[in-house]
């Protein structure tokens, strides 16, 4: 049915609000997030504006690095929503 189809968009803004709770939560700045994870503030800031697709290993790498359930078999959070966009 069309109603059970998710709208890819609204998913990326999802996944760009929950990295955004997440690295709050870890009282993480962008700038930290983006050390850590070998990248620019500005990407981060725009992943958490869901001005940038994201990839599977970004979501992997979120997985990894904040812990989230299921990461250490490849179905951790970020995993779970960017399989969704892919929908």
């Amino acid at each position: 049915m069309a109603g059970d189809q998710q709208d890819p968009d609204a998913l990326r803004v999802h996944f760009g609000l929950e990295l955004r709770r997440t690295r709050l939560l870890a009282k993480l700045s962008q700038n930290e997030l983006a050390k850590a994870l070998g990248c620019t503030p500005q990407w981060i800031c725009q992943l958490e504006k869901a001005d940038k697709t994201v990839s599977e290993q970004t979501a992997l790498d979120l997985d990894t690095y904040f812990k989230t359930d299921g990461w250490d078999q490849d179905e951790g959070h970020f995993r779970l929503i960017h399989q969704s966009i892919l929908l």
